[in-house]
């Protein structure tokens, strides 16, 4: 069984990062123990394969009793990943990013015309293909071929 000491500092620590994260915090020591001793997982504790964590149902409220879980660290990393939580953090920190796939540029016709001319002759801008030789179509033919036919023997 870990040490009790270590216990304390495995809860002031899960506290803290859970603050640290804007996350509500209502566990007393005495309940966030309780909770790891009924799920029997106490002493597979931490990050990694076959370790397990405490969780919040959806990802999403306080960590208190009723909303929160004992999972394998692997399930917690993927509900954390598709949380509607994480889904809205990710928008907002996308909103002032200019430079995203469906934001417009609002460039002058000035700034328009000048680009257009630079641009002229560019056979790697967008909307132009490659001229490739005879020689690199046959072994793109080749490789993509290749690569169907892996992925059919491996499904």
């Amino acid at each position: 069984m870990v040490a009790g000491t270590d216990l304390y500092k495995a809860f002031y620590a899960q506290r803290q990062r859970a603050k640290q994260r804007g996350v509500v915090w209502e566990l007393t020591f005495e309940d966030w123990i309780q909770v790891w001793i009924d799920s029997g997982h106490l002493d597979e504790r931490g990050k990694g394969r076959g370790k397990y964590c405490m969780a919040r149902f959806s990802d999403s409220g306080p960590y208190k009793i009723g909303n929160i879980k004992i999972i394998p660290y692997g399930q917690n990393i993927s509900e954390q990943h598709y949380s509607e939580e994480r889904k809205l953090q990710r928008s907002l920190r996308m909103m002032g990013n200019k430079y995203g796939i469906g934001h417009t540029c609002n460039h002058t016709e000035e700034t328009r015309k000048l680009l257009s001319e630079k641009l002229k002759g560019n056979t790697n801008a967008i909307g132009h293909t490659f001229a490739h030789s005879e020689e690199t179509k046959v072994r793109i033919g080749k490789s993509v071929s290749a690569t169907l036919a892996l992925k059919r023997q491996n499904s």
